[in-house]
């Protein structure tokens, strides 16, 4: 796994790969830590690299997301779609498997709705000029453009609002956490 396991979509993939690794799905699996911003090369001592490093930018693409998760030499990308990958392969829910997925598949489209507005209303103030912000911010967006979007993730929020409103500790209910719970964070 690349990622910043202090940032939110990196730990999204990871508690799922706890998940797996708990279930005897996978035997585990190792973090390489990224700066974020910073192109330091990788240091094998801490298990660290920078997020903008050369390196970096070479196994992921050039787009520089994370988390990146590498398996059998193939770089994945986006943590909703790294987790549909590994539950669509894995079938860890069960017989939830076919709920799982379309779950994910709501989140998936739902999400970018999410990170819209915390990068327009927030991360960008921080992030500005950085090439994952600069389509948002202050002023790059007008009201109808912000009014959508609040629109948009108030029914996002009002859907895990309706589900969880029994008082459920996990998303589809029982005992157990599934990649939907890992997804949505």
């Amino acid at each position: 796994v690349f990622g910043n396991p202090w940032m939110e979509t990196p730990t999204k993939v990871m508690n799922y790969l706890n998940l797996l690794q708990r279930g005897g799905f996978i035997p585990g699996y190792e973090l390489v830590t990224l700066d974020s911003p910073g192109s330091a090369p990788y240091d094998p001592v801490t298990n660290r690299l920078g997020k903008d490093s050369d390196l970096f930018n070479t196994l992921s693409g050039g787009r520089g997301f994370m988390p990146g998760v590498a398996i059998d030499g193939i770089m994945y990308a986006e943590s909703i779609q790294i987790i549909m990958m590994l539950e669509q392969q894995y079938q860890a829910a069960g017989e939830k498997h076919d709920e799982v997925m379309h779950w994910l598949n709501w989140d998936l489209i739902g999400n970018h709705r999410v990170h819209g507005v915390c990068k327009h209303w927030g991360w960008a103030a921080i992030w500005g000029d950085h090439k994952n912000f600069k389509y948002y911010g202050y002023g790059k967006h007008d009201l109808d453009w912000e009014q959508m979007y609040a629109a948009s993730i108030h029914a996002f929020f009002s859907a895990i609002e309706k589900q969880t409103a029994d008082g459920r500790t996990f998303i589809l209910g029982g005992d157990e956490m599934t990649a939907v719970d890992a997804a949505l964070g």
